[in-house]
Order: structure tokens, then sequence, then C-alpha cells
């Protein structure tokens, strides 16, 4: 595995604990839109 490929993993893993966390605080929903949002812009 190359740093990239890790780079990559690392950021997808803190992602999903970002999300996990929103989802404790109930903020999924506005963390979703933001995210799909800044696709966009």
């Amino acid at each position: 595995m190359n740093l990239t490929k890790f780079s990559h993993f690392l950021y997808r893993v803190a992602r999903l604990i970002g999300d996990v966390n929103a989802a404790k605080k109930g903020t999924l929903h506005k963390r979703i839109t933001n995210r799909t949002l800044k696709k966009f812009f």
C-alpha cells in the first residue's frame, strides 16, 4: 500500500467517524447536506 492509498483510507475512516459523531448529536442531516452541496460548488 503506497502513501496515497493510505491517506485516502485514513480520510474515509475520519469521515465515517465524523458521521457517527454527527448521528449521536442529531446533526447528521446537516452534515450530509453540506457534503452534497460541497460537490456542486
